[in-house]
């Protein structure tokens, strides 16, 4: 028996043990089985990637919600305080409100009426207590027309009854530690 014989007759054997009686037939059966192992894998991707946009989604639906949990919790305080913020002659249209709990030692701004923030900037909120700004929130507003509600850090804060006055500017993009930019909003405790 020679090598095309022998090779012949190894691959008769493996196609009979496979099932099938003639070589085109198993042949075609592997092609068609490539394919469909192919288009699995290609669809089984398809279904990671899916999945993980939806983790992606939930996890960012997440943190929505555990921030409106947290302005829910401190408008609903029973110690609230409310203070307005009245737009200055750069956007006299804008107003705004703070919400302060003395108890919980928080806050929530809620704003309208100010531009959408510009590409590379964003609104800071500064405390000034004592004469000094103290950042208080960073935020960005894509829609002027509807109220937007942030909340408020209070870390630095020695007291909320000691804060002088709130005013909302308009910074670098991730804030700034001192204010720089024009102020849009303005308001002070004592006024109310």
């Amino acid at each position: 028996m020679n090598d095309n014989e022998q090779r012949t007759n190894i691959l008769e054997k493996f196609y009979s043990w496979l099932g099938f009686s003639r070589p085109k037939t198993a042949i075609s059966f592997l092609i068609i089985s490539l394919v469909f192992l192919i288009g699995l894998i290609y669809y089984s991707s398809t279904l990671v990637k899916l999945i993980n946009n939806q983790h992606n989604q939930l996890t960012i639906l997440s943190e929505e919600i555990k921030k409106d949990d947290q302005i829910f919790t401190i408008l609903h305080s029973k110690d609230i305080k409310v203070i307005k913020l009245k737009g200055l002659d750069i956007n006299p249209a804008g107003y705004g409100k703070i919400y302060l709990s003395q108890k919980l030692n928080s806050g929530v701004i809620e704003v309208s009426n100010l531009p959408p923030s510009a590409n590379g900037s964003d609104y800071q909120l500064w405390l000034i207590e004592n004469g000094k700004p103290i950042s208080a929130s960073i935020f960005n507003v894509n829609r002027p027309d509807t109220l937007s509600y942030f909340n408020i850090r209070s870390d630095g804060i020695d007291s909320i009854a000691s804060i002088e006055s709130f005013e909302v500017t308009v910074e670098p993009q991730g804030g700034v530690q001192q204010p720089t930019g024009p102020i849009y909003l303005l308001g002070s405790p004592s006024e109310q």
